[in-house]
């Protein structure tokens, strides 16, 4: 039994009979039933919308979001029907939480992937999307797989229509939004409750749309870039798609900036800003008719993008609306550090992305020489390539924005119900409904919940139990056996070459010497001088706003398409993704050299 394992490399069913005293082995087959299969985690990507440990009701509507998400987009695919009922288990646990922080099950994804006629393509383009260094980790055999051609038509088709999907997903969260805004009685709130279930579940595969193509035209510009390029395509690949066009990201950054304006312009307004606390300028303005026309650009600001900050998304966190005292203080900084016009460094950069592009299509005529019709219709491929990865990365920064409203706006309908259930005391604090998933606070607004009294009962041991979970500390990629659930996983901390000198994923070219801020949220904006290399855990959109201020951009956790590593590509600031642990390792005023287009960088 043991030579036949060994032989074989797996455990085997074995059939054999004894005779004689002798055993004589009849037949041997790989077992059947499937033992120790590892599950794989990785939460890189997640960490930009979701950042610190989540509450019960945030996991619930996240892991069904993205078990609707992943089968709608194989609906959409045209995975084969029967490879999707099979799949469901995979559809059902592309999430997992370990620690109250959320993990892609990267083994579920691949399995899910391994249906399309496309797979090893589409897991490349995927893992590349998510920062995931491994290449397959699926373990089952692939499925019936589609008729390659009928992907490629609907890719197309699909593809030639992501204007329309991003436009009407854009449509419902606005109508929603301005629902919520104007509901009045409680019993409205129960209809925008299950409306925002509705398009985050069953509405929201027009916005997944953006995710896909932005992955695989990304991937396939770099092969493009790589293939003329070889080891140094990746600063140009970078070139290539910064200083997009009408991105929705650089628009709150222009809006702040002229705000800004308007303050140096107002007779001594500046000196107003500078020489009094945020929370006392904030009062202020609101109070004193002699600021009125500032604090109406203000207000304006924070209705259209005061919901833009770092952890959007999560429930626990405050934005600009709910602290206009942190929008004082980045007026503040952008007016202490002297803020340039961000339109102009786009202007200047959207010049260098179009030089760069001409290049390259040189580059590719000089290379064919007498081969003109060939380099023709691969600088055709490049501009095509070109401009489809733009227009999914734009789509897909769009359709971010209204998620985030869509969001803040749901957080608003649980607020406007937590404040009746406490009237009812039902619950004890404002909070407590944020540690109920959304079936039960469901039952919960129509009193068909099975333990209606133990409600706060419940609460509250799940109050404790959030507690101590998130104390448990698990690395950004690790491996479970199946069904084991192990209490922590240490993190593997590989051998550096050289003590000083980190790598990671180059996001955007350039190399800078200048000294470090570690923050932990864009709230701290108020720590950084002009040029400083900004270090954290992770991007959002809303650390956008402090870009204007920064000259490098160092990021423990994310991939190519994180949102920090796009817009550090629009305003050219050299930025290096993906090195372990490096917000623990620098401090504050370390000085390092940092290279975006190697992914290198170097502690001084």
């Amino acid at each position: 039994s043991r030579f036949l394992k060994e032989r074989y490399g797996h455990h085997l069913d074995i059939e054999w009979v004894a005779k004689d005293n002798k055993i004589y082995f009849v037949q041997a087959r790989p077992i059947t039933v499937k033992t120790n299969v590892k599950v794989h985690w990785t939460n890189t990507n997640l960490n930009e919308n979701y950042p610190d440990p989540i509450s019960p009701l945030l996991y619930s509507i996240a892991r069904d979001s993205y078990y609707h998400y992943f089968k709608n987009l194989a609906g959409l695919l045209q995975i084969d029907q029967d490879s999707i009922r099979k799949l469901e288990y995979d559809f059902s646990n592309t999430v997992g939480i370990w620690g109250n922080r959320i993990y892609y099950n990267m083994t579920s994804i691949h399995n899910i992937l391994s249906s399309s006629p496309l797979k090893k393509y589409f897991k490349e383009a995927f893992n590349q999307f998510v920062g995931y260094s491994n290449k397959d980790v699926s373990n089952m055999d692939a499925l019936k797989t589609g008729s390659f051609f009928k992907l490629v038509k609907r890719l197309l088709f699909l593809n030639f229509r992501l204007e329309k999907h991003v436009q009407k997903i854009e449509g419902k969260v606005s109508g929603y939004a301005k629902r919520v805004v104007n509901a009045k009685e409680y019993v409205d709130y129960k209809d925008l409750f299950y409306e925002f279930l509705d398009l985050r579940f069953n509405q929201w595969y027009h916005a997944s749309l953006a995710d896909f193509f932005a992955m695989i035209h990304y991937k396939s510009l770099e092969k493009i870039a790589r293939k003329f390029y070889g080891d140094k395509s990746i600063g140009v690949h970078n070139l290539l798609i910064q200083a997009i066009p009408g991105l929705i990201s650089s628009e709150p950054l222009n809006d702040t900036f002229d705000i800004v304006q308007r303050i140096n312009e107002k007779e001594g307004a500046c000196e107003f800003f500078l020489n009094h606390s945020s929370d006392f300028v904030y009062k202020e303005l609101t109070d004193n008719e002699k600021w009125k026309s500032i604090n109406n650009l203000i207000q304006a600001y924070l209705a259209k993008w005061g919901f833009r900050c770092s952890g959007e998304l999560m429930f626990f966190k405050k934005n600009y609306i709910e602290t206009p005292e942190k929008f004082i203080e980045l007026l503040q900084c952008y007016m202490k550090q002297k803020a340039q016009d961000p339109r102009a460094t786009l202007a200047i950069k959207a010049a260098e992305s179009k030089k760069g592009l001409r290049s390259f299509a040189w580059k590719i005529v000089k290379k064919r020489g007498l081969l003109l019709p060939l380099s023709l219709i691969e600088v055709a491929k490049l501009y095509l390539t070109t401009y489809l990865c733009r227009q999914a990365i734009s789509s897909r920064e769009r359709v971010r924005y209204k998620q985030a409203e869509m969001y803040y706006r749901f957080k608003e309908v649980v607020r406007a119900i937590s404040s009746k259930a406490a009237e009812k005391g039902i619950i004890n604090e404002a909070d407590d409904l944020l540690f109920l998933n959304y079936k039960e606070i469901g039952e919960l607004i129509s009193s068909s919940n099975m333990f209606f009294e133990e409600s706060s009962d419940l609460i509250s041991h799940r109050k404790a139990m959030f507690e101590k979970e998130s104390q448990k500390m698990f690395p950004p990629h690790f491996v479970t056996r199946f069904g084991e659930r192990p209490e922590m996983v240490q993190e593997e901390v590989p051998l550096q070459e050289g003590a000083n000198e980190f790598s990671g994923i180059a996001a955007s070219g350039g190399r800078i010497k200048g000294r470090v801020k570690v923050l932990a949220s864009v709230l701290e904006s108020e720590k950084l001088n002009q040029g400083d290399i900004l270090v954290t855990k992770q991007t959002d959109p809303g650390w956008a706003m402090v870009f204007p201020l920064i000259g490098g951009l160092i990021v423990e956790r994310g991939g190519a398409l994180s949102h920090g590593a796009i817009v550090a590509r629009e305003f050219g600031i050299p930025g290096v993704i993906g090195i372990a642990n490096i917000s623990n390792l620098l401090k504050d005023n370390d000085e390092v050299i940092l290279d975006g287009d190697l992914g290198k960088i170097q502690i001084l």
